[in-house]
């Protein structure tokens, strides 16, 4: 919500630092609207508690973008691993190095890998296939 939305809804003027706040408790309030959460405001938004409250869902929210950016930086990483382990798998023919890729991916992953390399397919490969191909029925 804008200051100026905020001051209209409130009826009077705010100093920057206390729309700041506002705002950020706004944005942690999750559905509510611009109305309720003025009403709100006017009522309670002042106190300790609700700024406490606040501040503790913005760190949380900080924690989970940060899990997130974790996750996916070790999403990158399994891949990479795993790319790499294939390309040992390609490249010396021992397939100790497919089964230990195989078991930070899935058959499908290992077969688009082989398809992309042109790779020939072994049974477990048209196994793997005849599987899939089953469960789209």
């Amino acid at each position: 919500m804008l200051k100026h939305e905020f001051e209209k809804l409130l009826g009077y003027t705010v100093a920057d630092k206390s729309y700041v706040e506002a705002n950020t408790m706004y944005m942690n309030a999750g559905e509510m609207t611009k109305e309720d959460f003025c009403r709100e405001w006017l009522k309670i938004g002042h106190t300790s508690l609700v700024h406490a409250l606040s501040n503790s869902v913005s760190e949380l929210r900080k924690q989970l973008d940060e899990a997130k950016q974790t996750i996916e930086n070790l999403k990158a990483e399994r891949e990479a691993m795993v790319g790499k382990m294939l390309d040992q798998w390609e490249s010396t023919g021992y397939d100790e190095f497919r089964d230990v890729a195989a078991g930070f991916t899935t058959p499908r992953q290992i077969l688009r890998y082989i398809i992309d390399h042109q790779m020939p397919l072994c049974a477990e490969d048209y196994d793997t296939i005849s599987e899939m191909l089953d469960k789209e029925q």
